[in-house]
C-alpha cells in the first residue's frame, strides 16, 4: 500500500539566491574604483557627497569645483530592493588648441502530508490444526487393543513421558522466544513512534518559520527603514535561520540540511527490523500461531510507519529544510559579507579628487530591481506547488534492511540475490507527480529579463581649463583716418588739396581671443579670464595687426566670453607738414606723405568658444526614466 505527501514549495527566497548571487560580483567590482594612495595623502578641502540609491536623494547639485578639492563619496542602499553599480570615469579636461581650434528585492516551501493509504499486513502463513473430533467416518473399525506384557507397557509409559517432556522444553523455549519476540517488537514500535514524532515536531518546527518568514523578508523591502535598520534585521533573520537549520539537523548540518543523528535512528530500526521478521515469518509454533500473528502484524505497522517516514522526511529535507540553507541563509550572506552591499559606509576612503590638472568626473549610478517576491500584484508570494508519492511497503527493508548502511539504502534498487546484473526495482524513492506554477513566466522574467537602469548622471568639474580659444566681434574705440587727394573749388579755381577717406571715431572688427585662467569661485560654472586678442586691419597704406588686451568673463557655462580692456592699433599721420583742407603743392606728385604708428584706445568684445569641452544640455544631473518599482525624481 502507499501514502502520498504533498510538498509546497513557496518561492520566498528562490529569486533571492538568483538576484543576489550576481549582486556581489557586481559589487565587488567597485573596489578597482578606490582612489591610490598617492592621491589619498595629497592636501585637499574635503567635501561629503552623499547618494540614497532607493530614493535618489543627494546632498549636493553642485557641479563645479575647485581643482584642489576632493569629494569624499558615501552611498546608502536596501539590497533587498536593488543592487547598485557606481562608476567613475575620469578625464582630463583638455586646454583648446590654437592650432586646430578652427579647423551607464523563501523559497521557503511549507510541506503538508496527507495518510491516504491503509496499512498492509502480511498474514501468517500457518494454518490453524484442524480440530481431531471433527471428522466424520463413513465406516467404523473396531479394533481389539493388543494385551502388552509388563515390560511393553512399562516402556511404552516412559515414551509418553519423554515425549511430554520435550514438548513441554518445545513449548517452554517458543514461549520464550515469544517473550522475546515481543519485546524487541515492542521496542521497534517505540522507536517507530519516536521517529514518526521526530519529523512531525520537525515539520511543525519549519512550518512555524515558514508562515513567519514573508513578514521578515518584506521587513527587509522597507523604504522607510535606513540601511543600518535593513542591516541589523537582515542579521536578524539570518540568526533565526542558522537556529532553524540546526535544529532541522540537530546541530549537523552539512552539505544538506541532514540530521546524521536522526537517520541514524531509522537505520538502526531497519537492521532490527529485518531479522526479527525473518525469525517471527520462520516460525512453525502453531500453539502461539494467533500471538505470532499479532507480532507479525506489529512488525508491519511499525515498519510501514518508518518506511513511509523516511520517505516523507527525504522529501522535506532536499526540497525544504534545505532550502533554508541554500534559498535563505546563502543569499543572505551573499549581501550581509558584500561590502557595498548596502552602499559606501562612513569609514569608506572612496574619494575624487585633488587633481593636478582640471579633470571632469562623470559619475553614473545604475541600479535594478531585486523581487524576491513575484507575483501580479507585486505584493503576495506566488507559490508553486510540488506533488510526491511515497510508498509504506517495508518488502525492500525486510529483504535487505539488515544489509543497509546508508540511509539512502531506504530508497535505492539491490541487486537480486542470485543473479548476476538483475536489480529489484525499489518503490519507496519518492516520486514527483505534478508542478505547478501560479506565475511561471513571472518567476522568469524577474530573475532574467529585469533591465538594467541608468538612474543618475553627474559630471563634476574639478578646476576650469585653463586655456580657451574664443572668436568673435570687437569694438575698439580708436580713431581712424585715411587720407587722399582731392579736388576743391574756389573762385572758379579747381585746386588738388589733402581729403579724407575715411574718417570714424572707433573700428568694428573680428578677433580672435586667447583666454587664461585668473580665478574661479567654487560651485560657479564661469570665471574670471586673461585675455589677448589679435585682428587685423587693413588700410590705404597695407593691413597691419591689431590688439586688445584685457580681462574676460565667461558665461553660459564658457561658451561665451565679454572682454574689456585696451585697444592696440595703427593709425595715420600726414608728413611733410601737410594738413587736412591744405593745398597740395604742384612739386608734390606723388603719394601724400604718411605714417603710421600705434595708439591705444579702450575696447570690448564678445566671442564664442570654437573647441568647447562642454556640452550645456548635458552639463546637469541627470535621472533616467525609472523601471516600475523605482521612483522619479531628481538625482543631483
Amino acid at each position: 500500500m502507499k501514502r502520498t505527501t504533498v510538498v509546497a514549495c513557496c518561492l520566498y527566497a528562490t529569486l533571492l539566491a538568483n538576484s543576489f548571487s550576481a549582486h556581489a560580483q557586481d559589487q565587488k567590482k567597485q573596489e578597482s574604483s578606490k582612489p591610490s594612495k598617492n592621491k589619498a595623502e595629497q592636501k585637499c578641502r574635503p567635501f561629503d557627497y552623499h547618494i540614497d540609491v532607493v530614493t535618489l536623494d543627494t546632498n549636493h547639485e553642485e557641479m563645479y569645483w575647485k581643482q584642489n578639492d576632493c569629494i569624499r563619496v558615501f552611498v546608502t542602499n536596501n539590497p533587498f530592493l536593488f543592487k547598485y553599480k557606481l562608476e567613475f570615469n575620469e578625464q582630463l579636461i583638455p586646454e583648446d588648441d590654437p592650432l586646430g581650434a578652427f579647423g551607464k528585492t523563501l523559497g521557503i516551501n511549507v510541506s503538508t502530508s496527507a495518510n491516504g493509504g491503509s496499512t498492509h499486513t502480511d498474514p501468517v502463513k500457518k494454518a490453524a490444526p484442524a480440530s481431531a473430533t471433527g471428522g466424520e467416518s463413513t465406516f467404523n473399525f473396531v479394533v481389539k487393543p493388543h494385551a502388552l506384557t509388563p515390560e511393553e507397557a512399562k516402556k511404552h509409559n516412559l515414551a509418553l513421558e519423554e515425549e511430554k517432556k520435550r514438548e513441554a522444553e518445545v513449548q517452554l523455549k517458543n514461549l520464550a522466544k515469544l517473550e522475546d519476540w515481543k519485546k524487541r517488537v515492542e521496542a521497534l514500535r517505540t522507536k517507530a513512534g519516536d521517529i514518526e514524532k521526530t519529523l512531525r515536531s520537525k515539520t511543525k518546527t519549519y512550518l512555524d518559520f515558514s508562515i513567519e518568514v514573508p513578514k521578515l523578508l518584506n521587513g527587509l523591502m522597507d523604504q522607510a527603514a535606513n540601511a543600518d535598520e535593513i542591516r541589523k534585521h537582515a542579521e536578524s533573520l539570518r540568526d533565526k535561520a542558522t537556529t532553524l537549520l540546526g535544529v532541522l539537523s540537530d546541530g549537523e548540518p552539512g552539505s544538506i540540511a541532514a540530521s546524521s543523528t536522526y537517520e541514524g535512528q531509522m537505520l538502526d530500526f531497519a537492521r532490527a527490523a529485518a531479522p526479527l521478521h525473518a525469525e517471527i515469518d520462520a516460525s512453525e509454533d502453531s500453539v502461539n500461531a494467533e500471538n505470532i500473528r499479532r507480532l507479525m502484524d506489529q512488525v508491519h505497522s511499525a515498519s510501514q510507519t518508518v518506511v513511509f517516514t523516511a520517505c516523507r522526511y527525504k522529501t522535506e529535507r532536499d526540497n525544504d529544510f534545505d532550502s533554508v540553507r541554500t534559498r535563505l541563509l546563502a543569499p543572505l550572506n551573499n549581501v550581509l559579507n558584500d561590502p557595498f552591499a548596502f552602499g559606501y559606509d562612513p569609514a569608506a576612503d572612496k574619494r575624487e579628487g585633488p587633481f593636478g590638472d582640471p579633470t571632469l568626473v562623470q559619475v553614473k549610478l545604475t541600479r535594478d530591481e531585486v523581487h524576491p517576491f513575484t507575483t501580479d500584484d507585486k505584493k503576495n508570494p506566488a507559490n508553486t506547488t510540488s506533488s510526491f508519492t511515497c510508498s509504506s511497503d517495508p518488502a525492500d527493508m525486510f529483504e535487505n534492511g539488515s544489509d543497509y548502511n546508508t540511509f539512502e539504502d531506504f530508497f535505492t534498487d539491490k541487486m537480486k540475490k542470485g543473479a548476476a546484473n538483475l536489480y529489484t526495482r525499489n518503490q519507496n524513492a519518492p516520486k514527483p507527480t505534478s508542478q505547478k506554477s501560479s506565475t511561471p513566466d513571472a518567476t522568469k522574467a524577474a530573475a532574467s529579463d529585469a533591465p538594467t537602469t541608468v538612474v543618475l548622471e553627474q559630471p563634476w568639474y574639478f578646476g576650469k581649463a585653463r586655456l580657451v580659444l574664443t572668436g568673435g566681434l570687437t569694438t575698439g574705440f580708436l580713431g581712424k583716418q585715411e587720407f587722399q587727394r582731392s579736388s576743391s573749388i574756389s573762385g572758379g579755381t579747381s585746386q588738388t588739396v589733402v581729403g579724407l577717406k575715411t574718417d570714424t571715431r572707433y573700428r568694428f572688427t573680428p578677433m580672435l581671443y586667447g583666454h587664461t585662467l585668473l580665478y574661479s569661485t567654487r560651485h560657479d560654472s564661469d570665471a574670471w579670464y586673461a585675455t589677448f586678442g589679435v585682428t587685423a586691419n587693413s588700410d590705404s597704406k597695407g593691413t597691419s595687426p591689431e590688439f586688445l588686451l584685457g580681462g574676460s568673463r565667461s558665461f553660459v557655462q564658457q561658451r561665451f566670453f565679454f572682454t574689456l580692456g585696451a585697444y592696440f592699433g595703427e593709425k595715420q599721420k600726414l608728413d611733410g607738414g601737410l594738413q587736412v583742407g591744405q593745398v597740395i603743392p604742384a612739386t608734390l606728385t606723388g603719394e601724400l606723405p604718411v605714417t603710421k604708428s600705434y595708439h591705444a584706445g579702450w575696447g570690448f568684445g564678445i566671442s564664442y568658444r570654437f573647441a568647447s569641452t562642454k556640452n550645456p544640455q548635458k552639463d546637469s544631473s541627470t535621472p533616467a526614466k525609472q523601471t516600475s518599482g523605482g521612483t522619479k525624481k531628481s538625482g543631483n
